[in-house]
């Protein structure tokens, strides 16, 4: 089963968030198509929803050891950024996606 999310950005870098396989994957990619990702269990969408809905910033190992950075945003929003194969990506989240975000989370923790 693969349940996807895509977001893209206005100057070429897009989010996709996957469900693979019990697994969730987030992958940045930029302008150029060079991406950088984080995999994490299933069972650690509850943890997702709970951040993204109390506006926490915080900082989440995967299981390879790679960063993934959460910022909230002042005026609404979220920045992702992952630190994985020596590069650093980064991607913003409105409130809609945060919203659509949630949603994927919470329906994986139903799975």
């Amino acid at each position: 089963m693969v349940i996807l999310l895509k977001y893209e950005c206005w100057k070429g870098s897009a989010l996709e968030v996957k469900f693979v396989l019990g697994s969730i994957y987030f992958i940045i990619t930029d302008e150029i198509g060079n991406f950088v990702y984080c995999v994490f269990s299933g069972s650690r969408a509850r943890e997702f929803v709970k951040i993204l809905t109390d506006n926490e910033s915080t900082e989440i190992l995967d299981r390879g050891g790679d960063l993934m950075r959460l910022q909230s945003f002042k005026g609404g929003g979220f920045g992702i950024s992952i630190n994985s194969k020596k590069m650093t990506k980064g991607f913003a989240m409105n409130q809609q996606q945060i919203q659509e975000l949630i949603d994927f989370c919470q329906k994986i923790h139903k799975l």
